[in-house]
């Protein structure tokens, strides 16, 4: 099952698109533009157990998180791994996060007859525009525990490594990826995000798909 139209397949029944009890998953496939850098393509397969985020096919270099063990693999293009442990941030803001959340009707996305309408979620953090998301009411929700958990994962390693800068951009970063990494979810699955200096782009994805078990394994030797 795929949506090459997103809004046209929003209404599509999504029960048991992760079952544990067999192989299959879904697939993720998204445009990425990060502040300074190139576009790129993003891939997501997801089952069960795991999350594996790489850039495609033909990527050697991989992500892998384990939802039962809360830990995150990063293997590089030589095969060497990285383990990211769930810990707690280490870190305090310089000042109190206090989110507002406005919503409208979303014409970002394309329309179909019948097709459920997308909303636009702004974000603003202490009286500042900070995060965009786009979503439409029951696409993906699935997709979301698994991301929520992968997020707070990641912002206790992103933690220990940040240096420590209090201008309002870099409020924004630390808010949405340390501080609050739940909050790009608050409305649901997001279709499109952006800011704090970084743009994702759903393009299609795939539900109920046979995925090989050996993606979601870690190198051998």
């Amino acid at each position: 099952m795929g949506c090459l139209n997103l809004l046209a397949c929003a209404t599509v029944p999504e029960q048991q698109a992760l079952s544990p009890s067999d192989n299959k998953g879904m697939v993720l496939l998204f445009s990425e533009l990060a502040e300074g850098g190139k576009e790129r393509p993003v891939r997501m397969l997801i089952n069960a157990s795991f999350l594996r985020i790489d850039h495609g096919p033909e990527s050697r270099d991989y992500t892998l998180f384990d939802r039962h063990q809360k830990v995150i693999y990063q293997v590089a293009e030589d095969q060497s791994i990285r383990a990211i442990k769930n810990q707690a941030v280490t870190i305090k803001p310089a000042q109190a996060i206090q989110w507002k959340i406005e919503s409208q009707p979303s014409s970002a996305l394309m329309r179909t007859p019948n097709a459920a309408k997308a909303t636009h979620v702004k974000q603003s953090l202490n009286g500042r525009v900070c995060y965009n998301v786009i979503v439409v009411d029951g696409l993906l929700n699935e997709t979301v525990a698994i991301l929520q958990e992968y997020y707070t994962v990641l912002a206790g390693e992103l933690s220990r490594t940040y240096v420590q800068d209090n201008t309002p951009d870099a409020l924004c970063w630390l808010a949405i990826n340390i501080f609050t990494p739940l909050q790009r979810f608050a409305a649901g699955f997001p279709m499109r995000e952006w800011g704090a200096g970084y743009q994702r782009f759903l393009m299609d994805y795939r539900l109920q798909i046979e995925i090989p078990e050996n993606m979601f394994e870690l190198p051998k030797n």
